[in-house]
């Protein structure tokens, strides 16, 4: 048998290839749907799950990043995700409550992508829901440690818009927050953290109320290397003047 021939013979029959490809495009989106509902399981509005790197970018404030900052973060994000959701710590500020939003759920379900869980908490709901606990609690299985178990283990948290006076000095939650940080960063789990206020010399946090962890990302006014091995910086610009 010709050489020809015999590569005839080994050719796939095109109902087999075609029954491949349309396995394929039904996994593909199994998994798309797949991450599209752990963004929405997350707190991500769906409005929010589609962020491409075009409209990230433009949510960076070239002032503070630099035009060739601004391309090598935003190519960090979404060409190197493995790289990434090895980053423990990303710290935003800026510009408005929505576009801090807008910047945090886009790295959030960029790093879901990557086959990992999330969860989206406002800054005072979950430092209320840290002070509210008390030993009555255990009667009805809500107990604070188990709570602060779980925010542990998401693969990807966000705290959005901190702010200082959320902590209260004879209050306990500065001190969780930071067991449940050090936990997290211990394993690799990334937190990002919205910054209300700017992060500026002259309102990083002096004390620890608020716990280490958030009053040493407080002193992120400008970084030499970003990201470093711990820390990605994000300053986003206000839409209304984008």
């Amino acid at each position: 048998m010709s050489n020809e021939a015999e590569n005839k013979d080994k050719k796939e029959d095109p109902r087999e290839a075609e029954r491949k490809e349309a396995y394929r495009k039904s996994m593909l989106c199994a998994h798309i749907n797949a991450y599209i509902q752990r963004g929405l399981n997350a707190g991500i509005p769906e409005r929010y799950l589609r962020i491409g790197p075009d409209q990230f970018k433009s949510l960076l404030l070239e002032s503070y990043h630099g035009k060739d900052e601004i391309d090598s973060i935003t190519d960090f994000i979404y060409k190197k995700p493995l790289d990434l959701v090895k980053i423990p710590l990303i710290v935003i500020d800026g510009g408005k409550m929505k576009d801090r939003k807008l910047a945090a759920f886009a790295i959030m379900f960029r790093i879901i992508t990557c086959d990992k869980f999330g969860k989206f908490y406002d800054c005072r709901s979950l430092v209320h829901k840290l002070n509210a606990f008390d030993a009555r609690g255990v009667l009805h299985g809500e107990r604070r440690t188990d709570f602060a178990d779980i925010i542990k283990e998401y693969n990807v948290l966000c705290i959005s818009e901190f702010t200082p006076n959320t902590f209260k000095e004879k209050l306990e939650g500065g001190d969780f927050i930071d067991e449940i940080l050090d936990e997290r960063y211990n394993n690799l789990n990334t937190t990002i953290v919205t910054f209300q206020d700017p992060i500026s010399v002259n309102n990083a946090l002096t004390d620890i109320t608020c716990g280490t962890y958030l009053k040493e990302m407080s002193h992120n006014v400008k970084m030499a290397k970003n990201p470093s091995e711990d820390v990605l910086r994000i300053r986003v610009r206000s839409s209304e003047n984008a």
